[in-house]
């Protein structure tokens, strides 16, 4: 273990309550997949679909009881990619350990160590996870620093801090805590007095008006009410501070990773006057991403990929680009099953519903028809587009009119991640 400074109090909570609770004899039962380390994801956000992660290294900053490290271990299994695992405690890095035995995963490399320590020696990264962790650290600014320095230059990172909005009452609590527990040094002590308090908080305290969203002390066992309430370190951000941070580290955002929160901070999702909207649509992006957060007030986390490029992001424009049904273990054979419906129902249009809860309409032409009929995660987008000249009888459909077509009709799709792209 390393000397570099970190509260030494973090530590000693984690080394009792590792987080989050896992059980590695589960491992033979379920596999726990976390959303923004999905490669397919990565791979088309971050590397233009063009990775096929052999010869990839990655690094998990703060790995925890192993969620992140497990999940990717897993999908990359196949290739020759080199996976570093860094945490400060000891018993986190124990179970997710235990769990890499369970399942057979040789492709991590442990490192009982803060993530301040690391430097050139450790060697750079095309991808870098570091979830739940920044927002802990004494000085957030110098640990995304520190990671941003081990990223190769056309490398990502998948970043998750706290919700400010989104988390109130949480440092309310986190402070009574404090003043109750004063005089109580063991945390054990500390955790029976916060379910005490727990038990009979007034109806008037924020906590119990946000609980329904904060639900780690329920569903977490006693490792989630200390990692929420009785956290030594602790402080949440709004998205403009989140965009500060990664200017301040000469970093761009990307994408928000998870289909929702990137559909609900749209504004449009809840102002409906069209002169309103298009004066907030007028504003920069991060603008709107913060006018929809205090629209809402209940974004509890930032979850996102970000990366040193502007241009990460796999086109439509390359016509090489092979497009694909997401998750494809999911959905492989939804071109065929949209394409039957179109078949029945022509001129029609098809409800859409997708897994994360947003609708929309499809409409059930030709053009459609043929597309979805033809895309079955092997055909290139060329490919595709030839399809279509030669089933409609149609020459004069050049491909900038099917890219532009693809992009305005698919919206949806591409916006839900129900398509996305990869390299040929």
């Amino acid at each position: 273990m390393d000397n570099k400074p970190y509260l030494k109090k973090v530590r000693d909570q984690y080394e009792s309550y590792p987080y989050p609770f896992r059980d590695p004899s589960q491992e033979s039962r379920r596999l726990v997949e976390i959303a923004i380390e999905r490669i397919d994801l990565i791979n088309f956000y971050c590397f233009k679909g063009a990775c096929n992660f052999n010869k990839f290294r990655v690094l998990v900053a703060g790995g925890g009881t192993g969620d992140s490290i497990i999940f990717l271990a897993e999908q990359l299994k196949h290739t020759t990619a080199e996976l570093w695992y860094v945490d400060i405690s000891q018993a986190s890095m124990n179970i997710a350990k235990q769990r890499a035995e369970k399942r057979r995963l040789t492709n991590i490399n442990w490192l009982h160590a803060s993530l301040l320590s690391l430097d050139e020696n450790i060697g750079k990264f095309d991808y870098i996870s570091c979830t739940g962790v920044l927002h802990h650290l004494d000085d957030p600014l110098l640990g995304l620093k520190t990671l941003k320095n081990l990223l190769n230059d056309a490398g990502a990172m998948g970043l998750m801090l706290y919700g400010e909005y989104g988390r109130t009452g949480v440092y309310q609590m986190q402070q009574l805590m404090k003043m109750i527990n004063v005089n109580e040094n063991q945390l054990a002590d500390k955790v029976i007095n916060t379910k005490k308090i727990l038990a009979n908080l007034p109806e008037t305290n924020w906590f119990t008006h946000n609980e329904k969203f904060l639900v780690d002390h329920i569903n977490g066992e006693d490792n989630g009410l200390v990692d929420l309430l009785l956290h030594e370190q602790d402080r949440a951000y709004s998205i403009l501070d989140v965009y500060q941070l990664l200017e301040q580290s000469a970093l761009k955002f990307v994408e928000f990773s998870d289909v929702k929160m990137r559909m609900s901070y749209r504004p449009e999702q809840y102002i409906n006057d069209s002169s309103l909207l298009k004066t907030i649509k007028q504003r920069p992006i991060k603008e709107q991403h913060g006018i929809a957060e205090l629209l809402v007030g209940a974004f509890k986390k930032h979850e996102f990929y970000a990366s040193m490029n502007a241009d990460t992001k796999a086109s439509f424009t390359e016509l090489s680009n092979i497009p694909f049904f997401f998750p494809s273990e999911h959905y492989k054979n939804l071109g065929h099953q949209l394409a039957n419906a179109i078949l029945a129902s022509p001129n029609k249009v098809i409800s859409m519903k997708h897994s994360s809860g947003f609708e929309f309409d499809l409409s059930a032409s030709q053009l459609n028809y043929t597309i979805f009929k033809n895309i079955d995660g092997k055909n290139t987008l060329q490919m595709i587009f030839d399809e279509i000249r030669k089933e409609l009888k149609s020459e004069t459909l050049n491909n900038e009119q099917l890219v532009a077509y693809i992009c305005q009709c698919f919206k949806p799709f591409i916006q839900l991640d129900w398509i996305l792209l990869k390299a040929s």
